[in-house]
């Protein structure tokens, strides 16, 4: 009996381990050959470690923060790239919405236009930079000889980063005004961001996760790894169980229900969002005397690109990036006429700017290419270019979009031919 006892052991054993083998063999094959269900999203460990490392900023002298050389997912010189260079053809340079959140690194934009370009394409970005960060970046990345240099500025937020970085600052700066208080305007800003924040989402979340119980949160975390449990469970084949992104569309759903002079879900076909436009209309309010300075100062630091363009004998051209609501609002004709008062004051306000800096562009006779016109004509065609939740970052057919729209302003300067 003892005897048998152990044969019937080993052989347990012996199945268990085949079945753990076999499903180890099956997901690895499944990640490589399928994608992860909507609302569901495999996590690399090395694009864990690249959003784990953005908690970690230090501070710096010129750029206000950076990471550390060698950060998880970056390279010697803190920025998002496979490895540092000496050399290079092209460098962009931005905020989150170059550095590429929601994606990998490889699907960010300036790692699609290398592909694309069949050119060698060095990424600066990082959260949280705006236009005066980017005119420092542009002095060190003259360094790497290229032959561009792309900026990606995008209107959700660098407007009001402008004002921000130079009023926030100690000390003098020679972008700020020494005749007049601009610290009154940017605290009213800055308090009206607060207030207009999805911050009420979390909340909704959290009971959500609450309610769910401690198996089911278990079952969560360990679909949340798992192709093929994920791809089951959506088969109905499974239990199934809310992904984390799910929780999240449906917290900022319900926070929108709440707030509708903030925000609001939007659902065209497959295509469903939550636009935020209270938040993204006071970062783009023209009668804020902080968003008035934070387009002097930038205009100023495109002229002042320029000039270094000039100097370094480097092509130097933008990349207007806009925000989700304009997109939508320009996709979708039915969007605006029933849309509320805020979210038509933000494409008002972001179209008024926008225009601006497109003939200061002509003026300054620089590249200035506006990603809207590509990222408008895939939303029409039905394509997915954003989360389903209030996130403002593009997924990765977004930031495919964007590369495109680099790849014609490097057409236009002259640093690619037309095949």
């Amino acid at each position: 009996m003892a005897v048998t006892a152990q044969r019937w052991g080993a052989s347990t054993l012996l199945v268990l381990f085949g079945v753990v083998c076999g499903f180890v063999v099956a997901e690895g094959a499944a990640r490589l050959a399928l994608d992860s269900p909507q609302g569901y999203a495999l996590y690399s460990k090395e694009r864990n470690e690249a959003h784990a490392s953005l908690a970690k900023l230090v501070s710096d002298p010129r750029l206000g923060h950076r990471l550390e050389p060698d950060a998880p997912g970056h390279d010697a010189r803190g920025f998002r790239n496979e490895a540092s260079v000496e050399i290079t053809d092209v460098v962009a340079i931005g905020d989150s919405q170059t550095w590429g959140v929601n994606v990998r690194r490889e699907e960010s934009w300036p790692a699609v236009l290398a592909k694309i370009s069949y050119l060698n394409v060095y990424s600066m970005a990082l959260g949280g930079w705006g236009p005066p960060q980017y005119e420092e970046l542009a002095h060190d990345a003259t360094g790497l000889g290229p032959k561009a240099i792309l900026v990606g500025l995008y209107f959700g937020n660098d407007i009001f980063d402008s004002c921000s970085a130079i009023y926030s600052a100690k000390g003098p700066h020679k972008y700020r005004r020494r005749d007049r208080d601009l610290s009154p305007a940017l605290m009213e800003l800055q308090s009206r961001l607060a207030s207009a924040d999805d911050q009420g989402r979390g909340t909704v979340v959290r009971e959500q996760v609450e309610r769910m119980g401690t198996v089911a949160k278990l079952w969560q975390r360990v679909a949340g790894r798992s192709l093929i449990l994920q791809i089951l469970m959506v088969r109905g084949w499974l239990p199934g169980i809310p992904s984390v992104d799910e929780l999240y569309e449906a917290g900022d759903k319900a926070w929108a229900l709440e707030h509708p002079n903030a925000a609001a879900a939007y659902a065209n076909g497959k295509v469903s969002t939550v636009m935020t436009y209270g938040y993204r209309g006071v970062a783009l309010d023209r009668e804020n005397l902080c968003i008035q300075e934070g387009i002097r100062i930038t205009r100023a630091v495109l002229a002042s690109l320029r000039k270094l363009g000039e100097s370094a004998r480097v092509r130097v051209g933008v990349v207007l990036i806009p925000t989700k609501e304009s997109i939508y609002a320009a996709a979708d004709e039915a969007l605006l006429p029933h849309a509320s008062k805020e979210f038509v004051e933000l494409v008002r306000h972001e179209a008024e700017i926008k225009e601006e800096l497109q003939e200061w562009c002509k003026r300054l006779t620089m590249v200035c290419i506006d990603a809207a016109d590509r990222l408008v004509a895939a939303a029409r065609n039905g394509a997915i270019l954003y989360k389903a939740d209030s996130d403002g970052h593009p997924v990765a057919e977004g930031y495919r979009q964007i590369a495109y729209a680099g790849q014609d302003a490097l057409l236009t300067m002259g640093v690619l031919r037309a095949r």
